[in-house]
């Protein structure tokens, strides 16, 4: 597997990347603030309601606690949410000039995703739902992993090998975030699905890898997930994004 490189000249900026001559992928290392990690951390672990592993209806193997928290409505983890509005403003300051449509991103559901140390496949070939509007933001907290990348449509991920052949690779460290591209970031032809096929394998063999999936729209229901906060109410007034970028 060879790796992307941010800084090679076939990389010249994330609104390249996740335009439509890119690979649909940008990794921003050490993007993080260690101490707010830290903070998201222990409130998801203290107050958090994580799922054990378990079999889903999806044909993606996955191998990961889990917990979803809906965004949008009243719950117990302000820090996980700012978290979100920051990585959300970063991306919308990044790219609303190349992607004018960034201008109505939200981060509406954060999905917590725990790997076990040393997993060889944590989460299969996938692509990210065709409901997940614009880019899906992954946290990377605590832990390793190395994120590839496939050419191939994932038809039946849970039969494709692990060695099937790649285009490309990311290794993610904690604190680094992985911005990836999805529906309706840009014009693109009818039924053309621009979200990358990638998985997430070799886990690092030290700590438990801890990563964050900000999403816009709540799709817990269409990853055969219910957000700790389901029965909460829906916030009235929300922040916006674009006061948080840097």
């Amino acid at each position: 597997m060879k790796f992307l490189d941010t800084h090679a000249e076939k990389l010249k900026g994330i609104e390249e990347s996740l335009g439509p001559d890119g690979p649909g992928v940008w990794l921003e290392p050490k993007l993080i603030d260690d101490e707010l990690a830290e903070q998201v951390c222990t409130e998801i672990h203290r107050l958090g309601d994580i799922e054990p592993i378990r079999e889903t209806n999806s044909k993606v193997q996955q191998v990961f606690n889990r917990m979803i928290i809906d965004l949008t409505k009243e719950n117990d983890f302000p820090r996980t949410e700012e978290l979100g509005l920051r990585l959300g403003g970063f991306a919308v300051g990044s790219l609303f000039e190349k992607f004018p449509i960034m201008k109505r991103y939200s981060i509406d559901e954060a999905a917590v995703q725990i790997y076990p140390p040393d997993t060889e496949l944590g989460l299969g070939w996938h692509r990210d739902h065709p409901k997940d509007d614009l880019i899906v933001i992954s946290a990377s907290l605590t832990g390793s992993a190395n994120i590839r990348f496939s050419t191939r449509t994932p038809k039946n991920a849970k039969e494709v090998s692990l060695d099937d052949a790649t285009d490309a690779g990311m290794h993610v460290k904690p604190l680094d975030v992985v911005f990836f591209r999805s529906t309706g970031l840009y014009e693109h032809e009818e039924g053309v699905n621009i979200n990358p096929t990638h998985c997430v394998s070799n886990i690092g063999d030290i700590e438990p890898r801890f990563t964050i999936q900000y999403r816009m729209n709540v799709n817990a229901s269409d990853y055969d997930n219910v957000p700790v906060n389901n029965k909460r109410d829906r916030y009235s007034l929300r922040k916006s994004l674009t006061s948080q970028g840097e």
